[in-house]
């Protein structure tokens, strides 16, 4: 078994539920590296929330790596930007939108992969229906770039309990 997947799935299994106690965990089991990965994943995950409120496209997908896979809880898979483009884009037909994202924990596993742990939720309202609010928990691979930035290559959408 690939040791980044082993980590996730002992990772999953023995998440800590207070946000603090991560990062104490976090920085305990890492050093000030983890301080920076996970001001990176905030900072993303703040951006692409801010995206999706402002119908922001370009926004929404500056967060996925160039060859990015998602798989969603209920089984679907989009592979590749366009899927993810082509999603992001019906959502965004809807006014308002309203996105927020939670980390509970995020592990890395060495300097260039790291793991995130959390759920996030996407508000929104069809004219002709009541609002609309979607939330999923999943685990997201990050992979840093060439540039230093963090990007997202992997989310994986975890069944709802």
């Amino acid at each position: 078994m690939d040791l980044r997947l082993l980590a996730v799935a002992v990772g999953v299994l023995t998440v800590c539920g207070a946000e603090a106690q991560g990062e104490e965990v976090g920085v305990a089991r890492y050093g000030h590296e983890y301080v920076a990965v996970r001001a990176a994943i905030d900072s993303a995950n703040t951006a692409w929330c801010e995206a999706y409120e402002a119908h922001d496209v370009a926004g929404v997908m500056a967060i996925w790596a160039a060859n990015p896979v998602a798989l969603s809880g209920e089984g679907q898979v989009a592979a590749g930007r366009e899927p993810l483009e082509a999603s992001a884009t019906a959502i965004m037909r809807y006014n308002p939108v309203r996105a927020t994202v939670g980390t509970q924990q995020v592990w890395l596993v060495d300097g260039g992969t790291a793991y995130e742990y959390g759920s996030y939720t996407i508000t929104f309202v069809p004219e002709v229906m009541d609002t609309v609010v979607f939330t999923e928990r999943y685990v997201a691979e990050w992979k840093r770039q060439r540039s230093g930035e963090w990007r997202t290559r992997l989310k994986m959408g975890l069944p709802s309990p």
